[in-house]
C-alpha cells in the first residue's frame, strides 16, 4: 500500500524539494502535489520529469492563495481525497546577535510557521476526511490520511535549558523561530485529538540539521543533506500507526520530548 496523493508545501527548495524527489521513488503513489510560493522561479522543481508531479502556486501566508490552491487540489485528487498533507513551508527570520527582535519579525515567523498551517489544514480537512472515509478498517497510517508537520528540535520545552547545546535563543536570534515551532506542535497535538474519530494521523517531525538556505543564512554547520533527511523521514512516515498519533519525533522516529 501507499498513499494515493500527497501535498508538500514549501516544495521548491531544501527539505520540501528533497521530499518530493524521495516520494517520487515510490511508484505506487499516484499524485504528488508540490506547493511553491513562486512556481515560475522554482527551476529545480520544474526540472523534475514525472507525470505524477503537479506543481501549484501556494503561499500559506495568503488566504487568497490558499483558497485558490485548495480549489485546484480538489480537481487534482477528485473523489479520492487528499491522503497526506506535509506542512513543510516555514521561515526563520535571521537576527543579528544581540539585535532587538521586532514585532514584525515575530509576526512574519508566526504567519508562516503557525497561522498559515492552521488555515491551510482546516481548508483541506474535508479532502483528508474524504480520503480516510474510503478505508473500512480502524487503522491509522499515511496510506489512509495524515497531517505531518515539519517542526524542529528547537520546539522542545524540555530540551530548552542551560545543560544542552540548543538551550536558549542565542541572544534572541532564534526566539521567534523556537516559539513558533513550539506553537506548531501544540496545533498538531490539538488536531490529533480533534481528528481521532476521523482516523486522521497528526504528527510532528524534526528533520535534523540540514544544509539548506536557512541554516546557511544563520551560520549553522549542518551535518545532513536534505536528501539524507528526506530518505530517513519517509522511512519513518511509512511506519506510522495509531501509537504515533499526537507524537513528536526525529527523522528516525525517535521520540522528542515536548
Amino acid at each position: 500500500m501507499a498513499p494515493y496523493s500527497i501535498l508538500i508545501t514549501g516544495a521548491n527548495r531544501g527539505i520540501g524539494l528533497a521530499l518530493v524527489r524521495e516520494f517520487l521513488k515510490d511508484e505506487n503513489i499516484q499524485t504528488i502535489i508540490a506547493g511553491a510560493r513562486n512556481p515560475e522561479a522554482a527551476e529545480d522543481l520544474k526540472s523534475i520529469k514525472d507525470d505524477r508531479l503537479r506543481i501549484i502556486k501556494l503561499d500559506i501566508s495568503s488566504d487568497e492563495s490558499i483558497d485558490r490552491a485548495v480549489e485546484e487540489i480538489k480537481h487534482i485528487v477528485n473523489d479520492k481525497g487528499l491522503t497526506v498533507l506535509v506542512n513543510n513551508a516555514g521561515v526563520h527570520v535571521h537576527m543579528v546577535t544581540k539585535q532587538r527582535v521586532t514585532r514584525e519579525q515575530l509576526m512574519e515567523q508566526f504567519q508562516s510557521n503557525v497561522f498559515g498551517t492552521i488555515i491551510l489544514t482546516q481548508a483541506l480537512l474535508p479532502l483528508l476526511q474524504q480520503a480516510s472515509s474510503l478505508q473500512q478498517n480502524d487503522d491509522f497510517s499515511i496510506d489512509r490520511a495524515a497531517i505531518i508537520n515539519i517542526s524542529s528540535n528547537g520546539a522542545s520545552l524540555e530540551r530548552n535549558n542551560t545543560n544542552l547545546f540548543w538551550g536558549g535563543s542565542n541572544f534572541f536570534k532564534f526566539l521567534g523561530y523556537r516559539a513558533s515551532k513550539s506553537a506548531l506542535n501544540q496545533v498538531m497535538r490539538t488536531m490529533a485529538v480533534d481528528l481521532l474519530e476521523d482516523k486522521i494521523l497528526s504528527v510532528s517531525f524534526c528533520p535534523g540539521g540540514c544544509r539548506t538556505e536557512m541554516t546557511r543564512r544563520v551560520g549553522v554547520e549542518a551535518e545532513l543533506s536534505p536528501e539524507e533527511s528526506a530518505e530517513a523521514l519517509i522511512k519513518s512516515f511509512n511506519k506510522l500507526d495509531k501509537t504515533h498519533n499526537a507524537g513528536f519525533y526525529n527523522r528516525n522516529l525517535e521520540v522528542i520530548p515536548f
